[in-house]
Parts: C-alpha cells; structure tokens; sequence
C-alpha cells in the first residue's frame, strides 16, 4: 500500500517547533497595599517591577535596580502628564489594542481558572514520568499532510494493530530515513511528549499518527534511547519540580481544550461565499507582503490591493444565529489580530489557514463573553496588565511629542541622544520636582528586589499579544532616588 503526500522531514525542528518563549505564570492578585511606588493615583508592584526589569531587553547601562524604578516612576509620570484627553488617547487602533491586551489577559485568567487549578497529580505518575524523563531517545519519522492519508493510515492500524510498523516501512519507500535525537526538554507538542515520555517505549516500537495542531499527522518510530542518571540532591529537585510542572500543563491543556469545545459546542460558521473570497484574496496580499518580500512577487501580479471600505455593510459569516459583516469583522480584529497556526503557509492552503484564524479568533470572542461573565475585567492583575501597556504607551507618546516640539523649534538636534540631552534632563527634572510630593516609595519592599543581569526577551505563543511586556522605558540613566516618600511618611 502506497501513500503520497508524506514527507521525510529533515532537520527535526519542522516537527517539533523550538519556539524561545518565556511564560509568565499567573498569580495570586496582590493587594493594592502592597507597591514598590505610587505616583498620583497610579502605582508599580513589585511584580511590574519584575516583569519590566526582567522579560525585556535593558541596556547595559541599565542594569542598576534604582535606575530601573527611576525610569519605570518616570514614565508613570509622563503618562499622567500626557493624561486622557488627547488624540491618541482617542485613537480607535490605540483603544482596540489596549482591549485586546485587556481581553487576551481574561483568557488567561479564565485558563488558570476553568483548567490549571483543576489539574489533580498523583504521585505515581509523577515518579514514572521522572523516570522517564531521564531519557534520550534516538528516532525517525514522517510527517503526513493529508486527511485522507491519514484516516486511511488510522483505519487499517485499528483493523490490524500489528500492521503499524509495516506502514512506517511503506511510507519510506525504501529510503534512508534521517535519524534524530529527543530529550524530555524539548519544547515539542503535548502529544509528542505524551507518546514518548508516558509510558516505557521498546526499540523499533512505532507510534502514531499523532495529529498536531496544524492540521498534519506525525508517525515516530524509537530506534533506542539513553539514559542519563541524574546525580545530586539540588538536581533530582529541581527535575522533579520541572516533571510536575509539565505533567500538570499537559493535563491543563487537555482540560482547557475540552472546556473551549464545550463552549463553542453547537456553533458553526457559515462563511458568505463572495465575501470571503474577497477578504481571503485581500489577506492573501497583505500577508506574504508582511512576510517575504519575493513571496509577494508571486502573488502581486494576480492580487492588487483591495479597499475594504465599500463593502463594510456585506455579509462575512454567520455563527450562533447572529451575522457578521465586513465591518464587524474589521472592528474584531482591531483588539485581536489573526494568528495563524504554526504551519508552512503558502498561496495554494492560505484560505485554509485564514479560515482557522477566523475560527481561533470567534472562539476567543466567545471565551471573553465567559470572562467578562466571571467579571474578570475586573481582576487586579488583569487591570494591572492594561495599565501597564496603557501608561507605556501613553509616556512614549508624551516623550514624542516633547521631542518634536523642541526640534521645531531648533532647541535640540534631531541627532543627538535624547536620554543625555541637556534639555531632556532639565525637563524631566522639572516632572520629578512638579511629582514629588505625589511619590511614594516603598524602600522596605525594594530592599527585597534581586535583578539578574541576564537578557531576555519573553514571548508567548499563538496569541493576538505575544509580546509578554511593554519594551523596558529608556528615559533616564540616573541611579538616584532623590525623590518621593517613603511608605508611611506623610
């Protein structure tokens, strides 16, 4: 039996994504007496603190722990100045963003909420999971591309069990098929790890296909493993730490998988035929030119760009009984973009892919309408979240549009540094002493702040938001905290 559209995949990262991501656990909400510093009625919890100082890239100069709450009192600052009434403020791109930020965060409460503190661990399976994970395995593999294939492949398995290792053969077609190595760390799928690191695998066990996310099928077969003994107290803790972790973000995700399906149970998108060619040609366009320059050759010369602004009022889809226009379509996605699912995108499976982003995104509407059930807009991290990215954004507008007025008026060179510039200095000097007497600092509770001096840059996976934290506020090198009150001074 042979099969076409399966491919021998080399080098192993296009199956098992290595994505650089740094996840931001969510937290008990922290009272709003505890705060590192208060600026008017706005405040930095230690937590801010954190998350500014260490999920983004800070210049070197910038490492010292009272320059980092210098900045971040100062672009507090430069918010309140800025304050509400201004265009950008009222700008509808600004505004969707900052409720897409507020709503993306919901999710994630509702995630710790309906999935992660439901996980239950036993003990068991913890210490056979910590076996395993001392493991190295030694495999091959292919990857399936097609449904069809695939449920052909899954039928004749069920039939007859012991034909899978017959099958893995038949889809090499006698080639050499490359071999790769895979350690329990490996960022790959849930499934991938589930299958290797549940159970003891035997040599030349093959296993699958798995479905991913994308769409596509996996099928693995174990060539052998090793295993490396891990040797020290403080190691085996901190690896039994990192197998209940993971065993718990496993079962998590199973839970909220099954949750959504139980939201969106019953609900079915109905797409608007010329609309959605419409709109799929028009995304087809902007998105190769967002992405690849010569990919976008192949495209421009059938696709020209496209106004949407005629045809706001035309049907797209209709879901649950309510229709939704081009219109409604557009305002959505100015609070959460399309994310495409990790996969090879090109001209000929495009729709298909910009139909699960539609998809992705109406379920994530209808999980906001839960959230804001459980009121968690009015969640404290999730409003400490908003005004967070709302003041970062609201302080660089505010240093923008000082700087702009100063080269109008030939006070300062459009070339020189801003951060060293005498007039910078003496107007955020003349902010501090404006402030003062609204600063207060908590010394006791930053006396406790260790920073590493360690770069990164934290990012979150298939999200409208990835972007952990708002980039670190470079407006001031000044290690003095010559201003404010201490917590309990009047």
């Amino acid at each position: 039996m042979k099969y076409s559209n399966c491919q021998k995949t080399n080098p192993i990262s296009c199956l098992f994504v290595a994505i650089l991501f740094a996840g931001i656990a969510c937290t008990n909400n922290e009272s709003s007496e505890k705060y590192l510093a208060r600026i008017g009625n706005k405040t930095i919890s230690p937590s801010e603190f954190m998350k500014r100082a260490e999920l983004t890239v800070r210049p070197q100069n910038f490492n010292d722990k009272e320059t980092v709450l210098n900045n971040l009192i100062t672009e507090k600052i430069l918010a309140l100045e800025a304050g509400e009434n201004n265009e950008f403020v009222q700008n509808l791109l600004f505004q969707g963003q900052i409720r897409g930020i507020k709503e993306q965060k919901m999710r994630e409460k509702l995630f710790y909420q309906e999935a992660w503190n439901k996980v239950k661990l036993d003990t068991n399976e913890i210490k056979k999971a910590y076996q395993l994970s001392m493991r190295e395995y030694r495999v091959e593999f292919y990857t399936i591309n097609n449904e069809g294939i695939a449920k052909k492949i899954k039928d004749r398995i069920k039939a007859k069990p012991s034909a899978i290792a017959e099958i893995f053969e038949e889809l090499g077609e006698g080639r050499q098929t490359p071999e790769h190595k895979i350690k329990w760390r490996d960022p790959e799928p849930d499934v991938i790890h589930e299958a290797l690191f549940s159970e003891p695998l035997q040599q030349g066990q093959v296993i699958g296909p798995l479905k991913l996310e994308d769409g596509s099928h996996i099928i693995i077969r174990v060539l052998d493993w090793l295993n490396y003994l891990i040797i020290g107290g403080e190691e085996i803790h901190i690896r039994w730490q990192e197998v209940t972790e993971k065993l718990r973000q496993i079962k998590a995700n199973k839970i909220w998988r099954n949750y959504m399906a139980n939201v969106m149970k019953g609900k079915k998108i109905e797409f608007n035929n010329e609309s959605f060619y419409f709109l799929s040609e028009m995304y087809l366009y902007q998105y190769f030119s967002s992405q690849n320059r010569n990919a976008l050759k192949n495209v421009a010369e059938e696709i020209p760009p496209i106004k949407i602004e005629e045809r706001l009022d035309d049907p797209f889809f209709t879901i649950d009984n309510e229709v939704w226009t081009i219109g409604d379509f557009k305002r959505a996605i100015m609070s959460h973009p399309l994310v495409y699912r990790p996969q090879n995108i090109n001209k000929s499976n495009f729709r298909d892919q910009f139909k699960y982003a539609i998809a992705d995104m109406i379920r994530d509407h209808y999980l906001n309408q839960r959230a804001y059930k459980k009121s968690l807009d009015e969640d404290h991290e999730v409003k400490e979240t908003v005004e967070m990215w709302k003041d970062a954004q609201l302080a660089l507008y505010h240093r923008n549009q000082i700087l702009i007025s100063a080269k109008e008026k030939k006070i300062i060179n459009e070339n020189r540094i801003y951060i060293n510039n005498k007039y910078w200095i003496t107007y955020l000097d003349s902010l501090h002493m404006k402030y003062e007497n609204h600063i207060q600092i908590n010394h006791e509770e930053f006396k406790k702040i260790n920073l590493t001096n360690i770069n990164m840059f934290a990012m979150k996976q298939n999200v409208p938001y990835p972007i952990a934290v708002p980039g670190f506020p470079l407006f001031t090198n000044s290690v003095m905290l010559n201003y404010g009150k201490e917590k309990g001074v009047n």
